[in-house]
């Protein structure tokens, strides 16, 4: 099996941040930092921002690399760049592979059941600790 690259993005705006409910494995039904799967020919930043969009309808503007994660599972081996973005414009509207999508707080996220590297991630913004983070999660 070859490893599959990735890119997503970590949207603020106004101190809440920009999660989607995962219509598909891994991690499906749980909230997540959205993106996807590099297309050929197109940039990772490229790739993030259309993500964003097919999954949320919302237009961003890329401020740089927030983490850099690998996930090494049984069947499944992707290695993911998510970056830091804010908002520019559009209404949410989850389409896609997510199954819902909203702007959350910090005390919101806790009550929710959001994936480990998602809320890893998000902790370290909150912390302001030093970016990127580098996430291993291998089973």
């Amino acid at each position: 099996m070859i490893p599959r690259v990735a890119a997503g993005a970590l949207v603020l705006k106004n101190n809440k941040f920009l999660l989607v409910k995962r219509m598909d494995e891994p991690d499906a039904g749980l909230w997540a930092v959205p993106g996807g799967k590099l297309e050929y020919g197109e940039t990772l930043e490229q790739c993030a921002v259309r993500e964003i969009k097919e999954e949320t309808n919302i237009d961003i503007k890329i401020n740089g690399i927030a983490s850099i994660t690998e996930i090494i599972l049984k069947d499944f081996h992707y290695v993911i760049i998510d970056y830091l973005a804010e908002y520019l414009s559009g209404s949410i509207k989850s389409s896609s592979d997510a199954m819902d999508a909203g702007f959350f707080g910090i005390d919101e996220i806790k009550g929710m059941n959001v994936n480990k590297t998602s809320l890893k991630l998000i902790n370290c913004i909150i912390n302001n600790e030093k970016l990127p983070v580098n996430i291993i999660e291998n089973k």
